[in-house]
């Protein structure tokens, strides 16, 4: 729908600061925001590509998909997000990867 060459998977992620933010301009403070909570936009790990973005990638080389996205981008080529509201999540650490696997079991079986 976008005439993206590639798209990425996004999951909404809120971060809380567990400290008072101090803004300083030079020596000088100006603002304090108490325990701000920030909301960004965080690489989920899936993807959808056109075959012509794979001419972005080198034959000899290590290459993530954050850096197909930058060479994409760098290129002018056309790329999207796509929000994922479903569940979703990080299993890049083992006890992440034991939650999910219980999570499937009690709720997806």
């Amino acid at each position: 729908a976008h005439n993206a060459v590639a798209t990425m998977g996004v999951r909404d992620y809120d971060f809380q600061v567990p400290y008072g933010v101090v803004t300083m301009k030079d020596h000088r403070i100006v603002a304090i925001e108490e325990k701000p909570v920030h909301h960004c936009f965080v690489n989920a790990g899936i993807y959808v590509l056109e075959p012509e973005a794979l001419a972005f990638v080198p034959h000899d080389a290590y290459f993530d998909m954050p850096s197909l996205f930058d060479a994409l981008l760098s290129g002018g080529r056309e790329t999207a997000a796509f929000p994922i509201r479903e569940y979703w999540l990080d299993i890049g650490k083992l006890s992440d990867y034991d939650q999910a696997n219980h999570d499937f079991s009690r709720h997806f079986q």
